[in-house]
């Protein structure tokens, strides 16, 4: 009964049940219980540098203006408009990050008519 009602819990929410000042279980023994590995607990999420989030907020600008941009336009535009030099990689990470979808391109196939003179 307790693990179906534990399993449909997210681990953030099993997180903040335990108690780490509980004398009679101890840590470890709360995270067999609550199903999560002692090492989701013990690890914090890192809140974004002050770098990412003024680089973040260049990227939106930027995506908002053109949002047919990709990761080697808006790098491009970082370069040239706001004097930032970082890589596709990170640019594209943090494109992610924020959620935005980059386009694919599509071809369509032509098919080209040869017309003879007769």
């Amino acid at each position: 009964m307790q693990s179906t009602i534990v399993r449909g819990m997210r681990v953030k929410d099993r997180k903040s049940l335990i108690e780490p000042n509980y004398p009679k279980l101890s840590i470890s023994r709360q995270c067999d219980v609550l199903q999560i590995s002692q090492s989701s607990y013990y690890t914090s999420s890192k809140e974004p540098s002050l770098d990412d989030v003024l680089l973040m907020n260049c990227i939106d600008e930027i995506h908002t203006n053109f949002p047919g941009f990709g990761v080697r336009l808006i790098n491009g535009r970082l370069r040239k408009r706001y004097n930032i030099k970082n890589g596709l990689k990170r640019t594209s990470s943090l494109m992610e990050k924020m959620k935005i979808k980059i386009p694919v391109k599509q071809y369509v196939e032509m098919h080209t008519v040869i017309y003879y003179k007769v």
